[in-house]
């Protein structure tokens, strides 16, 4: 309990921080993630802030550190024709950022992580506005949890 008012304590911003690292609004994961990070202060056994991150991944399975994973595709980008329009075009107004092979979308207090594969232009185009795109990331987003969900008991 007291942990949770740690996080909510807007003067302190830890919930800030800590969505900004897992990319994810859940309070059930950033409560997960404050707790490893908590767990590792109290151990004592590190000598810097990556130590911290570093041992907190270590011992999480799921490991929701998005910023701190080591990942396979280092050099994952947007394609162009999406860069683009998050620049430019219909969709500059959209806040993201790619983290580990997943795009991350903030739009208006929402939040919206996905893999960057999923994204097809054949999908998104011809749309209109935001919206379109903002309801098309949020089908694609059900979907591979969805398939993570039937994955699972393989």
């Amino acid at each position: 309990m007291v942990l949770r008012q740690i996080i909510n304590n807007s003067e302190i911003k830890l919930k800030e921080y800590i969505q900004s690292l897992i990319c994810d609004d859940d309070q059930s994961n950033i409560e997960y993630s404050a707790r490893l990070i908590l767990g590792n202060l109290q151990s004592n056994d590190y000598v810097s802030i990556e130590d911290i991150f570093t041992n907190a991944q270590s011992e999480a399975h799921p490991n929701p550190f998005y910023k701190f994973r080591k990942s396979d595709k280092t050099d994952v980008t947007l394609p162009n024709w999406l860069l683009q329009e998050l620049e430019i075009g219909k969709l500059s107004n959209i806040d993201y950022e790619v983290k580990n092979s997943k795009l991350c979308i903030q739009y208006k207090g929402l939040e919206i992580a996905l893999l960057v594969d999923s994204l097809k232009k054949e999908d998104i185009f011809p749309l209109h506005d935001e919206v379109e795109f903002l309801t098309l990331c949020l089908k694609l987003q059900a979907n591979q949890l969805f398939a993570l969900s039937q994955n699972k008991g393989k």
